[in-house]
């Protein structure tokens, strides 16, 4: 297809100008282009943008995840000049502001302050067997793509250039959502090229107007009703929506894992040059020609006429944001109400007018948006979340630095999917390609693929025929009979409010999430509540309370009925001072585990989802994640504190405990003091640990960075006079990154580096003693898999584990999986509950 046949996704700057004429002469104007934003004053509390502050609460309802990072993979080829690199990245962070910035809170809100300007992981693996390499670059950048960012210290983005051999590098960008969007892409990439070029002279680019600080502060300052147009017609656009009866496989699951995969329709040249010509004769764009045919797809799937599809639109209508990397995108809600007998040229004059008058009333944060979203009765704001189509094309993210090859480079990776189908679209020279991202809590591949078919032969009819009705063109639509599952909720009696307290919060949850009834029983999340309401919701709750709880709490107590438990306690988890209760329900022995160094028990949440649930589970929430209380100095006395804590819920023995990593030194050490106190352990289990040494160890180094520095200067101990057997030691614990990368996704990440440092101190301290009892070894295939395994199923780990465990020990290998996922992916963690049953099984209990 040659260019002259291409048609823009996106509006062209003349179509833009028509859009304008056409909006003026309906009474609409366009956001002025031509408005200042003013530079904000010196020394100013500087606010986040509303979209910002939305993916703020999104993030710190849930600290440990990784939904919000974005990452962008290179390959290079050539002569890398690394410290011009560095220089470049310098110099453009610089430049953007938001890009040295972190988000720490300021009576009670968060608010941008400069941080620590970041600065580029190298990683040398030259020194590694060449077969590995690659697949270890690969290893290292999903497990910094999976890393949470702690906002309120770092900066916003991590980089990491990693060494193949001589001409060959992988280099790694991750950006929190909080400072990037896609235009955003499209100017870090041209900028640093441009910089790397001049060896990091920013003069050669054009002085910015202003920065998102700016942005942020002028938001937050503008007159009430500047906006109150966008509002008038959002209000109006927004009705009563009822959700699609899409053809799921299964209903939607209370909570679910927001898994997603995805398959592509490769449209032919023929088809692809069709389409364009299409747009052309109806002076739009290939988008609304999608975005149309996308709806046709749906009404022949539900014969329903009121169809809400989502896109992003760039939010930069004014010239002083063009060229700002930064949070600038926006959602918009697209609504469709097609009728069965007009034709699809008509459906598509429509959908064009609709598209311009949203694009129009952009300026409208999505968390306004959101509270004029109106489900229909039964249904939440989260059920109109199914469909977005979104556009891959309007702007490149070519990397191009002189004396190199680049090219993007693959690194597959999992990341959390929001829309239950969302459609992207990108053009290459000569076709059109759609991709469909679905959620597997939803839909089966087979379905997809079918459905896709459908689409594709949709297509070509509209090629063919644009002038048949919709009715006509989706006439042949039939949903295979296992597909026609409907999107149907539990029905459940609404328990009512017992006490004055419970009454008050029923009252203010059907406030803000628009509902009746509501039970005491209900979860906040399957109604429909997201981060911004959580955010309203404790707000308010403080205010009629007075009890202040963390965002957080809406995980661990996420109906009314339990957070009016625990505002009567005064605080959360009042009755005990570490222990943290994960699954209370069930008359089995309760079991305890013990959360890895700078973690909590929101650890083993998911976990406990797999578990039998007539066990309870607890874990421990350790000294100093919460508070500036200092840490607990020693293993020893950390698990007397937990003792403590334990026995207040189960008096004597026999106990059940397990541990990760480092709390698995932690529940050893209880299994041993209960022993003195003549109470019997009948299971310790060990979930990916190294054995504790029989005497203090220095493998074991007490931070992140020390290890990334020990690896890189490998390469550099041939040239000192160290021992050769040394040598060959260290070379075998370079894994020792991996683990440490792997234990930075976990945890609290308020006082992480406090916490986490002193934990891992805490290891080096630690002596153990033989353990005469019954020990369960759960070892992912990583961890089985060491550099001194003697066979295939025994690594080091299971050998150390030996030597110190006297009586019995059950090894279990989850295959196929890494450290870091042995309690995050769905598929794994049902392996890992099987295998608990089995070894709790044996112990008896």
């Amino acid at each position: 297809m040659s260019d002259q046949n291409k048609t823009p996704l996106s509006p062209s700057p003349a179509q833009q100008a028509r859009v304008a004429t056409l909006l003026r002469e309906k009474g609409i104007r366009l956001a002025d282009t031509s408005q200042t934003i003013p530079t904000r004053p010196a020394d100013v509390t500087i606010p986040l943008t509303a979209d910002m502050a939305r993916i703020w609460s999104l993030h710190h309802l849930d600290p440990t995840s990784s939904a919000y990072n974005i990452p962008c993979t290179w390959q290079l080829r050539g002569s890398l000049d690394v410290r011009q690199l560095e220089h470049s990245l310098q110099a453009l962070s610089a430049r953007h502001t938001i890009l040295q910035t972190c988000f720490p809170e300021k009576d009670g809100k968060p608010v941008q302050r400069p941080a620590t300007p970041g600065q580029i992981s190298q990683i040398d693996l030259t020194t590694w067997p060449e077969v590995r390499r690659e697949a270890s670059a690969t290893q290292l950048a999903c497990d910094l793509i999976r890393q949470p960012f702690d906002l309120a210290t770092d900066p916003p983005y991590r980089a990491a250039l990693f060494r193949l051999d001589t001409d060959q590098y992988r280099l790694l960008f991750v950006f929190h959502q909080m400072v990037f969007d896609g235009p955003s892409g499209h100017l870090f990439h041209t900028e640093l090229s441009a910089l790397y070029a001049t060896s990091g002279q920013t003069t050669t680019l054009p002085a910015l107007p202003v920065q998102i600080a700016d942005v942020a502060y002028w938001e937050h300052n503008q007159a009430a009703d500047s906006q109150q147009r966008a509002r008038d017609y959002w209000q109006h656009q927004l009705g009563e929506i009822i959700p699609l009866a899409l053809p799921q496989d299964q209903p939607r699951p209370a909570r679910e894992t927001r898994q997603g995969a995805s398959e592509s329709l490769h449209l032919t040249t023929e088809l692809s040059t069709t389409l364009h010509t299409l747009a052309r004769t109806h002076q739009t764009t290939l988008f609304n020609v999608l975005l149309a045919a996308i709806n046709t797809w749906a009404y022949g799937l539900t014969r329903q006429q009121d169809i809400l599809i989502y896109t992003s639109a760039a939010g930069r209508q004014q010239a002083e944001l063009q060229p700002l990397i930064g949070l600038l995108a926006r959602q918009l809600p697209l609504r469709t109400r097609l009728q069965p007998e007009q034709t699809f040229t008509d459906l598509l004059n429509q959908i064009q007018q609709t598209s311009a008058d949203a694009w129009a009333h952009q300026a409208l944060p999505f968390a306004e948006l959101m509270d004029f979203l109106q489900p229909a009765s039964g249904h939440t704001p989260a059920d109109l979340f199914q469909m977005m189509l979104i556009d891959q094309h309007t702007q490149s993210t070519d990397l191009t630095l002189p004396g190199l090859h680049t090219a993007p480079w693959p690194v597959q990776h999992k990341h959390a999917e929001k829309f239950d189908i969302r459609w992207s679209v990108r053009q290459t020279q000569d076709q059109i390609t759609l991709t469909l991202v679905y959620k597997t809590d939803l839909f089966h591949a087979a379905t997809i693929q079918i459905l896709l078919n459908q689409f594709a032969t949709l297509l070509s009819q509209i090629a063919t025929t644009p002038n048949e009705t919709i009715k006509d063109l989706t006439e042949n639509f039939a949903v295979p009979e296992k597909q026609q599952t409907r999107d149907t909720k539990p029905v459940q009696q609404k328990i009512a409010p017992s006490t004055p307290l419970e009454t008050d919060l029923v009252n203010l949850w059907e406030t803000l999430l628009k509902q009746q009834p509501i039970g005491i029983q209900d979860d906040f999340f399957a109604l429909g509540g997201h981060s911004l309401l959580a955010v309203r919701l404790l707000e308010q709750m403080k205010t009629r309370t007075g009890c202040d709880l963390p965002l957080a709490i809406l995980i661990q107590a996420p109906t009314i009925q339990q957070l009016a438990a625990l505002i009567e306690q005064k605080q959360p988890q009042a009755h005990s001072k570490y222990l943290v209760t994960i699954q209370p329900k069930g008359n089995k022995t309760p079991l305890f585990l013990v959360p890895p160094a700078g973690c909590g028990a929101l650890r083993f949440a998911k976990l406990a989802a797999y578990l039998d649930h007539e066990r309870p589970v607890h874990s421990f929430d350790p000294q100093g994640l919460n508070d500036d209380t200092a840490p607990h100095p020693s293993i020893e006395t950390m698990a007397a504190a937990y003792i403590r804590d334990m026995q207040q819920q189960q008096p004597h023995g026999p106990y059940l405990l397990g541990g990760m990593c480092m709390g698995a030194h932690v529940a050893l050490e209880m299994a041993q003091q209960l022993r003195i106190r003549n109470e019997t352990t009948a299971l310790l289990m060990v979930l990916d640990a190294g054995a504790p040494a029989s005497g203090p160890s220095w493998r074991y180094v007490p931070s992140c960075a020390t290890k990334i520095r020990l690896q890189k200067g490998i390469i550099h101990l041939r040239q000192k006079t160290l021992h050769k057997a040394l040598l060959t030691f260290l070379r075998s614990r370079v894994w020792l990154v991996q683990d440490q990368l792997f234990l930075l996704r976990t945890g609290n990440r308020q006082h992480y580096q406090k916490l986490k440092s002193a934990h891992i101190q805490t290891q080096l301290q630690y002596t153990a003693a033989s353990y005469p009892g019954t020990v369960a070894l759960f070892q992912s295939h990583e961890y089985a898999q060491e550099p001194y395994a003697r066979t295939p199923q025994e690594g080091e780990h299971l050998t150390r584990w030996r030597s110190l465990c006297t009586g019995t020990l059950h090894p279990y290998v989850i295959p196929d999986i890494t450290h870091r996922a042995m309690l995050t992916k769905p598929e794994n963690l049902r392996i890992l509950a099987r295998q608990i049953q089995d070894s709790l099984n044996k112990a008896g209990t």
